[in-house]
């Protein structure tokens, strides 16, 4: 088992995805309820560009016992991606309320609210993310700006994007 899990390892860090995701494959095989393999298998699909196959490993992994949590970040991001902007929200609020929600939980969260239309309340998340950043705006900018291909892909225009960005920045800089 840690064998297979070590040899793995080694494929994805190498970029042999397939190798890899087989090699996780095998070890799940052998040890079905281990939460940490599940979530790997759905980071490598992920990886793949594979997102309904990731989200569906990763709602697997979420029935798993011990979960306590760890899949609703990448059920949440899963679900971003592919435009279902009901469930993503419905685990974010999931983050917010029962576990700890850190400064990228409120950017994404913020991202799928600005898909969804809602950009006072994106603003708004924004700066909680901002905030948990200990107001460090060159921090945030750039991982703002980590997801602007994705937000891109959402309809959120690069125009908007700067325009976001500088409402959420403005009330820092000016305190």
């Amino acid at each position: 088992m840690w064998n297979l899990r070590h040899i793995a390892a080694c494929h994805r860090a190498l970029g042999h995805s397939t190798e890899a995701l087989s090699r996780y494959r095998q070890a799940e095989a052998i040890n079905p309820e281990n939460v940490a393999i599940a979530l790997t298998i759905g980071h490598v699909l992920l990886e793949q560009n594979l997102t309904n196959e990731a989200l569906q490993q990763y709602f697997k992994a979420d029935l798993l016992p011990n979960a306590k949590h760890r899949a609703w970040r990448p059920i949440a991001w899963c679900s971003f991606l592919l435009k279902d902007y009901d469930r993503a929200i419905d685990y974010y609020n999931r983050i917010e309320h029962d576990d700890k929600p850190s400064p990228h939980d409120w950017l994404n969260h913020g991202h799928v609210l600005l898909c969804q239309k809602q950009p006072q309340e994106a603003i708004e998340a924004y700066r909680r993310s901002l905030r948990a950043m200990d107001n460090d705006t060159d921090a945030w900018r750039k991982a703002f700006k980590g997801d602007a291909l994705e937000l891109r892909l959402h309809g959120i225009s690069a125009v908007d994007q700067a325009l976001i960005a500088d409402a959420v920045c403005a009330k820092i800089t000016s305190e």
